[in-house]
């Protein structure tokens, strides 16, 4: 018989600079299918708004350590995650980690 589940699967680390963050190692379907509602709303938001957005789709994809980590350098000075490296990696984990999809 042919079983399926997503149980026992670890979390899936992923390093910006000297960080490592983990991913939750898959996510729920409806989830991914607010990515898509996220997306467009992308297309018509302020710049501030972008980030807010971005920051919220982050939320369910890391474990609440990483998550937290990433909010933190999103407004560093000192250490910051800049816009092109977060679309990266949010690009990364949905298009080639939840999707499996290479990108």
């Amino acid at each position: 018989m042919k079983q399926f589940g997503t149980r026992n699967r670890k979390p899936i680390p992923f390093r910006v600079d000297d960080d490592v963050f983990y991913a939750h190692p898959a996510m729920a379907a409806g989830t991914m299918m607010n990515m898509a509602d996220m997306k467009e709303e992308l297309s018509s938001a302020t710049v501030k708004d972008k980030l807010q957005i971005i920051q919220k789709a982050f939320e369910p994809m890391l474990v609440p350590e990483s998550y937290q980590l990433m909010t933190e350098r999103l407004v560093s000075d000192s250490n910051p995650v800049g816009l092109m490296e977060l679309m990266e990696v949010f690009e990364w984990l949905v298009g080639e980690v939840y999707a499996k999809r290479p990108t």
